[in-house]
């Protein structure tokens, strides 16, 4: 029996014992106020309850509202439904890029790359980089937003191919491990449905040199980072990268490490939309397991 049943009789007896012997009617209006009172507590803890998630609904909250990262020295432009990205004017190139990358678009039809890279006519003119400024420089015109996840599109393809969607590699890091390190992303957003990545060079920090001679504009970086977020899944899942920008055999597992030491180097929050304490989960540690890292396999 809930309290507003044993409290509504106790009401009707003293009523009736009020009638014959007197009881003070104010101990009957209190009472009375005691029953609305646990009828709106009632109704107030129902709609509280109705309304707060449960637990187990925290845990597959879905797609990020808002996947993209902060900005730290940047610009953000958009590119339609293929990515985002930061632009810093002062390095000529993105301290981020971000985008979805999702195993039903990976399994369409592919279009081929463009021939050249073309000038983002949205940076302002003198922060502009032409094709050419890179011929000569012994650099690659290293990807951010690998055109192979954009190839379902043949206008995601070409968007790849703006001048602000580049860095200078080494050639040798670009065609190697950082190419072993986009295919594995593939891999994943196939084994996963849907992942969130994030990439870029690391701008906080000195730049090995800067080109054309003449002009003396172009940042190169040292590393270069990457983070990828599993949300679709009950249990989200995220890993951290850092790279240096050379040749290496190493097994990606060698690469990994928290992405809270990404945020402290880059100033970049990555996934701020998270609720605090999953962020903080998913940001704290190496996960090597649940990405297929903890075997010695190259």
């Amino acid at each position: 029996m809930n309290k507003k049943v044993k409290v509504g009789l106790l009401v009707l007896v003293l009523a009736a014992v009020a009638r014959f012997f007197g009881v003070d009617q104010a101990l009957i209006q209190e009472l009375m106020s005691d029953v609305e009172n646990t009828e709106q507590t009632t109704k107030q803890t129902t709609e509280q309850t109705k309304d707060k998630p449960k637990p187990e609904e925290l845990k597959q909250l879905g797609k990020l509202k808002n996947y993209l990262p902060t900005t730290n020295i940047g610009d953000t432009i958009g590119y339609g439904v293929f990515f985002t990205l930061s632009y810093s004017n002062s390095h000529k190139q993105a301290e981020w890029v971000a985008y979805e990358l999702s195993a039903k678009d990976l399994d369409k039809e592919t279009f081929s790359r463009p021939g050249s890279f073309k000038t983002d006519k949205r940076v302002k003119e003198s922060a502009q980089v032409r094709h050419d400024d890179y011929s000569l420089s012994g650099f690659d015109r290293g990807h951010l937003a690998p055109a192979a996840d954009f190839s379902w599109s043949e206008e995601g393809i070409e968007t790849t191919f703006f001048t602000t969607n580049i860095s200078p590699q080494e050639p040798k890091f670009n065609r190697g491990i950082w190419k072993k390190l986009e295919n594995h992303v593939r891999g994943w957003a196939v084994q996963y449905e849907h992942l969130y990545v994030v990439t870029g060079p690391i701008l906080t920090e000195r730049a090995k040199k800067r080109f054309p001679k003449e002009k003396n504009y172009i940042a190169v970086p040292q590393r270069y980072y990457k983070v990828l977020l599993n949300y679709i899944d009950n249990q989200p899942i995220a890993i951290g990268f850092i790279l240096k920008s050379e040749e290496s055999q190493e097994h990606l597992s060698s690469f990994v490490v928290p992405i809270d030491e990404i945020e402290k180097i880059t100033g970049i929050d990555f996934f701020a939309e998270l609720p605090d304490d999953l962020e903080n989960e998913l940001e704290s540690g190496k996960n090597l397991t649940d990405w297929g890292l903890n075997t010695l396999n190259r």
